[in-house]
């Protein structure tokens, strides 16, 4: 005698079938939902930094071929005479007072020009660009003057003696 089995074993059986289905359309979905949608802006940033540094770099290499760095440096060294030092911080240079040669080298002026102090005879010039996610410079002083690099911004390219181009990223040029 074979005795039927039971009926509440086909119940347990749909029971934790829904109980999975509910389970996949709980969690599963809407992380696999979240993944795409917040991943998206994950490669957006990174193709969006990717882009700003290849346009921070070519703006770079077009400094080098259409500046003279002795001009430049004439016209950082009259600047840092002009802004002396002041409790108040680094002074900022007018953007009417950049030479068009610097505001020219990308689509948009630097959003900042100061002079920076650090120390006797260790002034600098320093341009500013970009922000948000990707922000480059060039620094302009003396002939001695030395890079300063910081996890920030670790990579310094030599322009001249005195001349550096920085910027936030660890790749070379592009």
């Amino acid at each position: 005698m074979n005795p039927s089995p039971p009926k509440i074993c086909e119940t347990r059986k749909r029971e934790k079938r829904w109980l999975g289905l509910v389970l996949i359309a709980v969690v599963v979905i809407p992380v696999i939902a979240a993944s795409i949608f917040y991943g998206r802006f994950y490669v957006y940033g990174f193709l969006s930094a990717r882009n700003a540094l290849r346009t921070a770099d070519a703006g770079f290499k077009k400094a080098k071929q259409t500046i003279n760095p002795e001009e430049l440096r004439t016209w950082a060294l009259e600047t840092i005479k002009r802004y002396p030092d002041t409790n108040d911080g680094s002074p900022s240079i007018p953007p009417s007072e950049i030479p068009k040669f610097v505001r020219d080298l990308y689509s948009q002026p630097p959003f900042d020009t100061i002079v920076l102090q650090r120390g006797s005879n260790q002034s600098s010039v320093l341009f500013m660009w970009g922000g948000g996610l990707f922000a480059w410079s060039i620094e302009v002083g003396q002939t001695n003057l030395i890079s300063e690099t910081n996890p920030e911004y670790p990579r310094s390219f030599t322009w001249v003696p005195g001349i550096y181009y920085t910027r936030e990223s660890s790749w070379d040029l592009q």
